[in-house]
């Protein structure tokens, strides 16, 4: 849009000119769109004067291609479109000037919108239109969204769009409605103690305040930074329950929570007490709504990280000590060995006495040891293992119990032993007592398989049943990101980890949802849409075949006395071509990524298609330099905050 119109941008320049602009054809476009039917030519050659028919048949291609009229003079018409419709259907007849009257280029208009099967733009459309944008404004407030939905909704209704200043007028207005109809509702629903609970984010002149300090992400998983995240979890937590209770009030899709909670992360926090109250509730609260879920994730990901990390270390660790042992048994085992090949020992020897001999070599309870090993060798594995896990105890104790504790896991499955276990455990740790002080009949133990058993359930002296606390709490965790993985767990605030439920609608709501989408090819039943395809399949067989029997396709041969389809290899660059392209591009100039990036916008307009988060209050035009160097600061990780 230009700079220098000061209505709501809605559409990006190069959207404005696909749906408003001016056609400019190519050769081929302008042969499709000026092949008249003969429809078209018999409302064409019924215009009463030659100047009038040319201009009908100019206004039928434009229409074709943009559905949408146009106020054009002579000079306006690109002459090749002229040309080409003077030459093809005038015998190139001479045209000076355009005498058209405003009653035949009415006439005409209507001409063709009832011929296309189009109804013209009028003002009744107009409370239809607006429902229109008021749905899609809860779904996304961009006004870019909000305006394709509505060019979407005229194009299946076959309406001719609007003018753009009367689109900008509707969607300005809707986006007003909004924030009024959210006004309304927040000040209806915050009490004064959830006004004081979020004003504490942003009461500080310094911008090390609350809100600041939640801003800013983890660099890493390690035991510092985690405690940081969880600070800020604790801080989140009363505020994310009131944004639970607000929020589904307020009748706004996910789409438009995120997008209020990036313009928190935007503002400075200057910024957020200057705006009216509602609206700065409005960000925070979608901001907390949102903050409190990635932080949810961030605490898993690092319980993952961290468990991870710690299993592999353990079996480096038993896999080496199981290799020294094998090693260190296979000595002892060769000279027993070689006992029994000793010269110097009579073959008189009793059974007994041969045994004294190897227990000389290796005592008797260390063969039984040894042998054991070798028979049962991936118990051993596991027992190794489970032995350096008890080692390192206190490290899985220092960066998963505080992430555990934190963290609200759900299961999908009913009576999920899991989940028993960890709410024991919690209650147990929140009363700052340790697993080994509890009872053997206090352990959930449903969720121990007999494989693991022998490695957590022990007896002590007394020959009593007794569980090693500490394997017991690994194994939680262990399992835990087990069931996790397979989506047996999952964290119900979470934006990663959420239930796959919470992306469904629930049956009592779909028919109204569907209605309101206005989806054409919903309101169609599946058998009408399986022949819908398989007719546009047939179409495409025979424009296949047309092309295969008329020679038009590059590695496709028919051959009509076979009646077969020979297919040409294609041919592969030979190595001295792909040399000579190598020194083509050796010849070419070192280019700086920013250079690049202009000359592409110069050719494509890309930077167009980006918007600011505050289009409604924002009327300069992006700079193209800015948009550049934020897109290249984030591509090489830096980020704009860090630039």
């Amino acid at each position: 849009m230009n700079s220098t119109n000061k209505r709501l941008s809605t559409l990006s320049p190069l959207e404005e000119f696909a749906f408003y602009g001016f056609p400019d054809f190519d050769k081929e476009q302008r042969a499709t769109f000026f092949d008249f039917t003969e429809e078209e030519l018999t409302l064409i050659l019924r215009r009463h004067s030659f100047h009038s028919q040319v201009y009908c048949a100019v206004q039928i291609g434009y229409f074709k291609a943009k559905k949408l009229f146009f106020h054009f003079s002579l000079d306006k018409i690109p002459k090749d479109d002229l040309q080409f419709i003077l030459l093809r259907y005038f015998d190139n007849e001479a045209l000076s000037s355009f005498t058209v009257t405003k009653h035949e280029y009415y006439l005409q208009r209507k001409s063709i919108s009832d011929l296309f099967g189009y109804q013209l733009w009028s003002r009744k459309f107009l409370p239809e239109l607006n429902n229109r944008a008021k749905l899609s404004a809860k779904r996304d407030t961009a006004p870019n969204f909000v305006a394709h939905e509505i060019l979407d909704f005229l194009q299946n209704q076959k309406i001719v769009r609007p003018r753009y200043t009367t689109l900008q007028t509707i969607i300005s207005q809707t986006l007003t409605q909004e924030r009024k109809r959210l006004k309304y509702l927040l000040k209806n629903q915050l009490t004064e103690s959830h006004k004081q609970n979020l004003k504490q984010l942003i009461q500080k002149e310094s911008t090390l305040s609350e809100l600041a300090a939640l801003k800013q992400d983890a660099k890493s998983f390690g035991a510092a930074l985690m405690g940081l995240e969880r600070k800020k979890h604790d801080v989140l937590k009363p505020l994310y329950k009131i944004a639970q209770q607000i929020l589904p009030h307020l009748d706004i899709s996910q789409q438009n929570i995120d997008y209020y909670a990036s313009l928190a992360h935007h503002y400075t926090i200057y910024d957020l007490r200057r705006f009216e109250e509602e609206q700065t509730y409005l960000y925070l609260l979608c901001y907390v709504y949102k903050r409190y879920r990635q932080i949810n994730d961030n605490l898993v990901d690092a319980l993952a990280f961290w468990l991870r990390n710690l299993e592999n270390e353990i079996k480096e660790k038993a896999k080496n000590q199981l290799v020294e042992n094998v090693e260190h048994s296979d000595q002892k085992v060769g000279r027993l060995l070689l006992m029994y090949v000793d010269d110097n020992l009579s073959d008189s020897l009793t059974l007994g006495e041969a045994r004294q001999h190897a227990f000389e070599i290796i005592p008797k309870d260390t063969i039984r040891s040894i042998g054991e090993k070798m028979v049962k060798k991936p118990q051993r594995r596991q027992e190794l293992q489970w032995k350096e896990r008890e080692k390192m105890a206190s490290r899985y104790k220092r960066h998963l119990r505080p992430l555990f504790m934190h963290i609200d896991f759900e299961s999908r499955l009913p009576d999920n032993p899991l989940i028993k276990a960890i709410s024991w455990m919690k209650e147990v740790f929140s009363k700052k007592q340790s697993l080994s002080q509890q009872r053997f009949e206090a352990f959930p133990r449903n969720f121990i398989s007999s494989r693991l058993e022998p490695y957590l359930v022990t007896f002590d002296k007394d020959e009593t049943q007794i569980i090693q606390a500490k394997r017991y709490e690994i194994l939680v965790y262990r399992q835990i990101i087990k069931q996790m993985e397979t989506g047996a767990l999952y964290i119900n605030d979470s934006v990663q980890h959420r239930p796959f439920a919470d992306e469904l609608v629930c049956l009592e709501q779909k028919s109204t949802i569907l209605e309101n989408l206005d989806i054409p090819w919903l309101k169609s039943s599946c058998e009408e849409q399986i022949n819908s395809l398989f007719s546009e399949l047939e179409t495409l067989w025979h424009q296949v075949n047309h092309r295969l029997k008329k020679g038009q396709l590059k590695h496709f041969k028919y051959d009509p006395l076979k009646k077969e389809i020979i297919w040409t290899k294609p041919k592969f660059i030979n190595d001295d071509k792909e040399s000579d392209q190598q020194k083509f591009y050796d010849k070419l100039p070192i280019s700086e990524i920013s250079d690049v990036l202009r000359f592409v916008n110069s050719k494509t307009g890309f930077l167009s298609a980006f918007t600011t988060l505050q289009p409604l209050y924002n009327k300069q035009k992006p700079d193209e330099e800015h948009l550049i160097a934020a897109l290249l600061s984030y591509a090489t990780g830096v980020g704009v905050n860090n630039g």
